[in-house]
């Protein structure tokens, strides 16, 4: 089999803010060679790092805890420079008051978990975390006097239960002026060093349809409309907020980020961005 016949194991992230890199696969870009493999993001970090994908998103922290194995391929992001929308942080109480109270967090995302510990510890609270599945506000509520919520969930579930929404995106970016990046695409080293083309063809084929996407994101905001049955005009500011570049900006920031988590002891050792070329 030649080089160019081999065929990847792509990831994909099973929320609707991935789709403007993704659009292009279903409208027009034909992708044989591509394994396309559909899951929640700590599903695909944990794939990627077992070997069982070769290229795709993953957390941000996941990259930080598997930086000597996987290169960042250049140009793909979900991040953003202001309030984010789907990274909230609902609750009973000013963030400030949070200490020692019950905080549920969503098992479905790393960096949005290690983010709010590092706003936390900004706050100097240390709430009682429990890792659970967070959906709506009607079964949290009453049990949790706080919910980190992310992904399609914080766009269509009523969390109005709670007296205060923190955007975790916007705190962010507030405090360090810098924007936060969630998500990037990489590959595994060993996988890139043995299938150079097949890395720079796939990655070929992701910027073309993420060009596609950015050109479609008012059908793309429709589509997520209906998909989560809230208007039209939510989704399409959502997509409006989306960076999915990455550059200096983004890249500076995700520096601050793995800095702040290995000064605050939430990642073994430091990590530097490694790309693949």
């Amino acid at each position: 089999m030649v080089q160019n016949q081999i065929s990847a194991r792509l990831g994909k992230i099973n929320y609707t803010n991935v789709e403007p890199i993704y659009y292009g696969f279903s409208n027009g870009i034909n992708t044989p060679e591509l394994d396309l493999i559909d899951q929640p993001p700590t599903i695909l970090n944990k794939m990627m790092k077992e070997n069982g994908l070769d290229i795709g998103p993953v957390s941000s922290f996941a990259y930080a805890l598997n930086h000597n194995d996987w290169y960042i391929i250049p140009g793909f992001s979900v991040s953003c420079f202001n309030d984010v929308m789907s990274v909230l942080l609902a609750s009973n109480y000013k963030i400030k008051d949070l200490n020692n109270k019950n905080v549920a967090f969503s098992n479905e995302s790393a960096s949005s978990v290690n983010l709010c510990k590092l706003l936390f510890l900004n706050y100097n609270v240390d709430p009682l975390i429990t890792t659970t599945k967070v959906e709506s506000s009607k079964s949290l509520s009453s049990k949790y006097d706080a919910a980190l919520v992310i992904g399609d969930s914080a766009l269509n579930g009523n969390w109005n239960k709670y007296k205060y929404i923190y955007d975790l995106g916007e705190l962010w970016c507030k405090k360090r002026k810098v924007p936060f990046t969630f998500a990037l695409w990489v590959v595994r080293k060993e996988f890139a060093i043995n299938n150079k083309k097949v890395v720079q063809n796939v990655i070929s084929k992701l910027n073309s349809s993420k060009q596609i996407g950015l050109k479609n994101l008012r059908t793309i905001a429709d589509f997520a409309s209906e998909k989560l049955a809230i208007d039209k005009k939510i989704t399409l500011n959502y997509f409006n907020k989306l960076n999915f570049d990455l550059g200096i900006e983004q890249q500076s920031g995700l520096q601050m980020f793995y800095d702040e988590l290995f000064h605050n002891n939430l990642i073994p050792e430091k990590v530097t961005l490694n790309f693949f070329e």
